[in-house]
């Protein structure tokens, strides 16, 4: 009996050892495709990175043009405001300084 009773010992030590080796190697598993999803977050991590830096000089990209295109735009307004254009006898005579009276006056008397 104190044979058999060994033996069943024996036995199921060595179930615990093949046990213990499956778990192990389920663990070991495991561990790497915890290790393969964080060295796939890292990739990914670092491609959003680049994309935001790539979004942010394009903005300052775009931001920088449209400064200028306003810049153009003020700028050829001011030409326009600038050029002198053809006004009536009345628009000038309300704008008349004395100066300008006593000139056109003196004008007219010839």
């Amino acid at each position: 009996a104190f044979v058999g009773s060994v033996r069943c010992v024996q036995e199921t030590a060595q179930e615990v050892s093949n046990a213990i080796q499956k778990v192990s190697k389920g663990a070991n598993t495991q561990a790497e495709k915890v290790e393969e999803t964080f060295e796939t977050m890292e990739k990914t991590s670092t491609s959003i990175k680049q994309m935001v830096s790539n979004a942010q000089t394009a903005s300052l990209a775009v931001s920088h043009t449209s400064t200028r295109a306003e810049a153009g735009r003020v700028i050829a307004q001011e030409t326009v405001d600038k050029i002198e254009r053809p006004v009536s006898y009345t628009h000038l005579r309300a704008h008349e300084t004395r100066e300008d009276l006593v000139c056109r006056l003196l004008l007219e008397k010839k």
